[in-house]
């Protein structure tokens, strides 16, 4: 098996197994709970990801897709967290758009965010920082 389709199947089955888990600790059914924002490398992420992205909707979760360099990319407004859930499927960005960055990460998770980091064997500075942090 090639070592790209492997770390897929890795990756795929702890983002499978981080649901359960979300969901089974409380998720509300009103929709409070289930707006995600997925920070891609590019994209064409959501079609190689197509199953997992459309599981998160089946199971009513709101998807939000931007890239991680987007300039207007934020995390709240007046205070408030605009999402839950943030997945980090961008291993190769240098560095976060808009106002966001490891600390806003950390804080959103400080603050009962749930992140989900998906990575490849060469981390970016950003997510070297942020694991430090």
């Amino acid at each position: 098996m090639n070592q790209k389709l492997f770390l897929t199947l890795v990756v795929l089955t702890i983002i499978n197994s981080v649901i359960e888990i979300t969901l089974a600790n409380g998720i509300q059914e009103d929709g409070q709970g289930k707006r995600v924002l997925a920070l891609l490398d590019s994209y064409g992420l959501r079609e190689t990801h197509s199953t997992f992205f459309k599981s998160l909707k089946d199971r009513g979760f709101q998807v939000n897709f931007k890239t991680a360099d987007d300039s207007d990319l934020t995390l709240s407004k007046y205070n408030e967290y605009l999402y839950d859930h943030v997945i980090l499927f961008c291993p190769n960005v240098v560095e976060f758009g808009g106002n966001v960055s490891s600390k806003t990460i950390v804080d959103f998770i400080d603050a009962g965010g749930n992140v989900l980091i998906a990575a490849s064997t060469q981390l970016s500075n950003i997510f070297n920082e942020l694991i430090k942090i």
